[in-house]
């Protein structure tokens, strides 16, 4: 709500009694409090609807069918941007990220950056945005934190915890935003065997 008229965001509506969903299907059910995409879930039709629990602890939210994007950020003390990293979520299990690539996507770029000043966010930050069926991007959700897969954009050159850590101690970092490289990432389970005595 604070950024609706500045920044496209999905159709949103609060599940209780009084719901009154007239958008068209299929849309998206999600809790209000939660982690790791748990209990998100789309429902195809209207009739399905009605074994949304109307309860306020869930919101029914636009389809959105694009590419989803987890933007990197950081702002200085002063309000001043000086990192902004989009992400592409190619394969997410269970929210943590098992591939993914850095993108340069302007419009993306842009609608972060004005979701953080609206917001007055400080520090770090992670915005996750996803394109709607004309292909605008629009917010998703905010995390005022690290995101879990920060090392992507650090790998990509622009070192987030570094600027950070240096920024607390009274070294900020240089004005404006940090190019960075677009490479990609895979997470896989390694295993590793050792001796029962070890």
């Amino acid at each position: 709500q604070a950024c609706a008229f500045d920044v496209p965001i999905p159709k949103t509506r609060l599940c209780t009694e009084r719901l009154r969903w007239d958008e068209p299907f299929p849309c998206v059910v999600k809790p209000r409090v939660g982690s790791g995409s748990r209990g998100v879930y789309v429902i195809a039709e209207p009739s399905a609807l009605a074994s949304v629990p109307k309860n306020g602890k869930n919101l029914i939210q636009e389809f959105l069918p694009g590419e989803e994007y987890s933007v990197d950020l950081y702002i200085g003390k002063s309000g001043a941007i000086h990192a902004a990293v989009p992400r592409l979520r190619l394969k997410v299990d269970a929210g943590v990220v098992l591939t993914s690539r850095t993108i340069f996507e302007e419009d993306v770029i842009l609608q972060a950056c004005m979701v953080a000043q609206l917001l007055n966010l400080r520090g770090v930050a992670n915005i996750l945005f996803r394109r709607d069926h004309r292909r605008v991007p629009k917010l998703l959700e905010v995390h005022p934190r690290f995101a879990s897969a920060m090392s992507l954009t650090v790998q990509s050159g622009v070192n987030i915890p570094l600027m950070a850590i240096d920024d607390l101690f009274g070294n900020p970092p240089r004005p404006g935003i940090q190019a960075f490289q677009e490479i990609g990432m895979v997470r896989t389970l390694q295993e590793t065997y050792v001796a029962a005595d070890e």
